[in-house]
């Protein structure tokens, strides 16, 4: 690996998005996260996380399932159709099997129940985060240059 992509995977190595439209929910994740060592950067909606997403990447995407406006499998969708391989974990208020098998199918890294439990959450965000042998992340913004990874 050259040193100026190993700066540019460290640089992604420890942010996460975290996207939910419940303000209180986007803070208390915020701030479990920052206690960890990740640097969280909150959105409050998938269409504002898909512009983030255009010009920064990240290690982890926390994304809601259940929106107003575009859902977290549509954020997964989108995500997948620009090229842009970062894992995505779903969570939601309202488990159902149906739901957790729609999630595998667009490719979320995990499905969890809310509430979570900030071990739980940790746990998973770090074993997404985790490089995958043989995949190389790589990061696009819109105009399909290349970001890191």
């Amino acid at each position: 690996m050259s040193e100026a992509t190993r700066e540019l995977s460290d640089e992604f190595s420890r942010k996460v998005l975290v996207v939910d439209d419940e303000p209180a929910l986007l803070r208390a994740l915020s701030r479990v996260l920052q206690a960890a060592g990740w640097q969280p950067t909150v959105c409050p909606t998938a269409a504002a996380a898909l512009k983030i997403l255009e010009h920064e990447g990240f290690a982890v995407v926390i994304s809601d399932v259940d929106m107003p406006g575009l859902s977290g499998m549509e954020l997964i969708k989108l995500l997948r159709g620009r090229q842009l391989d970062v894992p995505v974990v779903l969570m939601t208020g309202a488990p159902m099997l149906e739901g957790a098998i729609q999630a595998a199918d667009t490719g979320a890294f995990m499905y969890l129940a809310k509430p979570i439990a900030n071990k739980q959450l940790l746990e998973v965000i770090e074993s997404a985060a985790l490089p995958r042998s043989g995949i190389q992340r790589i990061y696009r913004n819109e105009r399909g240059e290349r970001l890191a990874r």
